[in-house]
């Protein structure tokens, strides 16, 4: 299996669940109080590992975020649905405060539900 690190795609739109909302500028919000930096979510998908897997399809994780992954038949594809997994994964830590979200390019997203 060969690992590389996919080119991520210049404009990506993106769905958060059932709130189906598009990237914003700089953040994407979740809920009313949450709030999702996209640098955050660009910097941990930089940092995926992604194989081929034997159908041809293709397979990313990000190390350190457990759950996250995605496959899907293209490396541009399964990088869409990493980041949608990414992203509803982050929102169900953040609203249980779970406190064990990495920190990454300087964004520390373990907040304490207030």
């Amino acid at each position: 299996m060969a690992l590389f690190a996919p080119p991520i795609p210049p404009s990506v739109t993106t769905q958060v669940g059932a709130f189906s909302q598009a990237f914003a500028a700089t953040t994407q919000t979740v809920a009313p109080e949450l709030t999702i930096p996209q640098a955050y979510v660009e910097k941990a998908v930089e940092a995926c590992r992604m194989e081929v897997l034997g159908d041809g399809t293709y397979y990313a994780e990000i190390p350190g975020f457990d759950g996250v992954w995605a496959n899907s038949a293209t490396p541009s594809h399964t990088l869409d649905e990493l980041r949608s997994v990414l992203i509803d994964w982050l929102a169900l830590k953040m609203e249980n405060g779970d406190g064990d979200i990495p920190t990454i390019g300087g964004f520390d997203l373990n907040h304490p539900r207030m």
